[in-house]
């Protein structure tokens, strides 16, 4: 079988659509990522990524938090790495970012601009996106403009601060008529109507983040009904790809986008593992799921209902 050549984070991203997230702590990555596709990169970098994992830090990725600057995380990282081991921090950076983009922390897709393995001495450098300019030289005059920058921006902070507290009542009272709307069908089971209302209260102006943090609690509450109710999982991605439609700040977008992807991640592994318990019901039952086979895979179904294998099993077993 021909296998697709692909770069370390965009094979790391498919091993993840296919295992699951833990497949990064996995020693035997490296091993299972042959299998699947062909990789680009020199071999050096397979070495470096069977050490990154065997030394933890595939793990230590997954436990970055949306709260965390996972930047900074992944650069100390690749420090203690290359401190203690000798290899490049360029080429660790690289390795690290492209976990933290399989398993969806890191929304750009890190590459290196060498990947000539005999010329493994020249500098290899990450993307711009990972680049931090370091300043030489020390700026001894008077910081004019530094000074202008900031009188700008203490009259900008002086006006705000008039603009929010003269907002108007009328603001206030449209902002909890769309609160206590949207309440109104959060409480009835109506998702939909109740995340349309709070993107109304959060367009009002005023009040964005207050009507942001309730459209947050209703997905972080339907994923955490999710680890019982697969419904609850594609509920909560309807609402977390509303809220990417606001105009959102890039903290506030990165961070939604953060926990999608995570979500997104959730419900392939557990469609994958759904399908192998579903073949071993099917192994035990002579070719047909018994009633717990055949609930999960109404389950399952709900989650991927355009899935394969899923619907061949279904045609099979139901023959």
């Amino acid at each position: 079988m021909n296998k697709e050549p692909k770069t370390l984070p965009q094979a790391i991203r498919i091993l993840v659509g296919i295992y699951g997230k833990d497949v990064v702590k996995d020693v035997r990555m490296v091993n299972i990522m042959n299998d699947v596709v062909s990789l680009e990169d020199p071999n050096a970098v397979k070495t470096i990524l069977k050490d990154c994992v065997r030394l933890g830090y595939g793990g230590k990725i997954l436990s970055i938090t949306p709260k965390d600057d996972f930047r900074l995380k992944i650069k100390a990282f690749s420090k203690e790495i290359s401190d203690s081991h000798g290899y490049k921090d360029v080429i660790v950076q690289y390795i690290l970012f492209s976990i933290a983009f399989g398993v969806g922390i890191c929304l750009q897709e890190p590459y290196l601009k060498n990947r000539d393995i005999h010329q493994q001495e020249e500098k290899v450098q990450l993307s711009p996106e990972n680049e931090t300019e370091e300043e030489t030289i020390e700026e001894r005059t008077v910081p004019y403009k530094s000074i202008a920058a900031c009188v700008a921006v203490l009259v900008a902070v002086v006006f705000g601060g008039f603009r929010y507290l003269s907002s108007s009542a009328a603001d206030k009272e449209q902002y909890e008529k769309h609160v206590f709307s949207g309440n109104s069908f959060l409480n009835s089971g109506d998702y939909e109507n109740a995340v349309d209302n709070y993107k109304e209260a959060y367009n009002g102006g005023s009040y964005k983040k207050d009507a942001l943090e309730k459209i947050d609690d209703l997905a972080d509450r339907l994923i955490k009904e999710g680890e019982t109710d697969s419904k609850c999982l594609l509920q909560a991605q309807k609402v977390l790809k509303s809220e990417l439609q606001l105009d959102l700040s890039n903290d506030d977008r990165d961070r939604i986008t953060f926990k999608l992807n995570d979500l997104e991640n959730t419900i392939n592994g557990r469609t994958y593992n759904g399908r192998n318990a579903l073949i071993t019901n099917l192994s035990a039952n002579n070719g047909k799921l018994d009633e717990n086979g055949k609930k999960l895979l109404d389950d399952l179904l709900l989650l991927a209902p355009n899935d394969y294998w899923l619907n061949f099993i279904k045609k099979k077993s139901y023959e």
